[in-house]
């Protein structure tokens, strides 16, 4: 299916349930709801940084919409061509254009190859000198040198091999780059050599990203928009700045709160957060926030608020907001 679109990236009520094993006979087959009904959009060149507690579904949701995991429901479409309604050969000409760095730099790379390979990989039949000329430079692009061809993985310190994968990702000239928690494991002067790397490369080659991450700090310095998930779902998704100077979901308002800020003489509202997270085979009725909620009224156990515009470009899943 093709439709007229004018985002790159179009999610529609993405879903993807895990089937869990109950103990007791008799019970019946229980799903763990990781992503239930997720949607959004990305335009071209933007950033919209996926931010929620681990756990969540962030990267599920990365993974789904690259299909390196076949999502359970739900419709994805690149530039208009719906991703979900295709599989094998059909599916493989939309593989160069959307690509993922993941967040282990030690683990994503190959220890038996050489960056050469490693970078090269993805070049099909390419001759080997045009290969090699097309490695120099992505590398010599993310600030590495050429005389690192012929090494291997293991000679390099994280940031390196971060820049060595996001080398790999970008030598195919991808359009959507999904980041997952790609600065995570590193150090906190390698992660701000990295993010202003991405940033970069996204005014260089115009690349769209879904940054996923935990790190509030480094969502708000590289995202256009930012979504905000919890057990599965999209509470809030808003413009950066907006988002950040004035959370309307209470759940972004936790969130927020428990940012440290080097100010002592600052002060700032607390959203104190009490009860228990639902489990994920236990959230078919209310609010997935309602238990823990401060502000949960008796509606909120019972019925689901639906995600709906509040002007500003926001959306919010809650009652207590009004839509406009």
């Amino acid at each position: 299916m093709v439709i007229e679109m004018a985002n790159l990236l179009e999610v529609k009520d993405l879903k993807k349930y895990f089937p869990v094993r109950s103990g007791m006979p008799g019970f019946g087959q229980k799903w763990l709801k990781a992503v239930d009904r997720v949607s959004f959009t990305i335009a071209p060149g933007e950033t919209l940084g996926l931010v929620g507690e681990s756990g969540c579904g962030k990267t599920t949701v990365g993974r789904s919409i690259l299909r390196l995991t076949k999502p359970t429901g739900g419709r994805v479409f690149f530039r208009g061509t719906e991703l979900t309604a295709l599989n094998g050969r059909k599916l493989r000409p939309f593989r160069p254009k959307m690509q993922i760095v993941f967040q282990d730099p030690y683990s994503s790379l190959n220890p038996r190859m050489i960056v050469l390979d490693l970078v090269g990989e993805g070049l099909q039949g390419v001759n080997p000198q045009k290969k090699k000329d097309l490695v120099v430079a992505v590398l010599e692009r993310v600030g590495l040198s050429p005389e690192i061809l012929y090494h291997y993985p293991h000679e390099f310190s994280g940031g390196q091999r971060q820049r060595i994968a996001i080398a790999r990702a970008i030598v195919l000239q991808p359009e959507l780059l999904v980041c997952d928690e790609a600065v995570s494991a590193l150090d906190v002067s390698i992660q701000a050599q990295i993010i202003n790397l991405l940033i970069k490369l996204r005014q260089e080659m115009k690349i769209a990203y879904l940054f996923i991450s935990h790190d509030l700090a480094v969502v708000k310095h590289i995202s256009h928009r930012v979504a905000v998930m919890y057990l599965g779902q999209i509470m809030e998704i808003a413009p950066t700045g907006r988002l950040f100077a004035n959370p309307l979901h209470p759940y972004t308002k936790a969130l927020l709160a428990a940012v440290p800020v080097p100010d002592p003489e600052f002060k700032r509202e607390r959203l104190l957060l009490s009860g228990e997270a639902r489990r994920g085979t236990d959230m078919d009725e209310g609010c997935r926030f309602a238990p823990r909620c401060p502000y949960a009224e008796n509606r909120c156990h019972r019925e689901e608020p639906p995600l709906v515009a509040v002007g500003d470009g926001r959306q919010v899943k809650c009652f207590l907001v009004k839509s406009k």
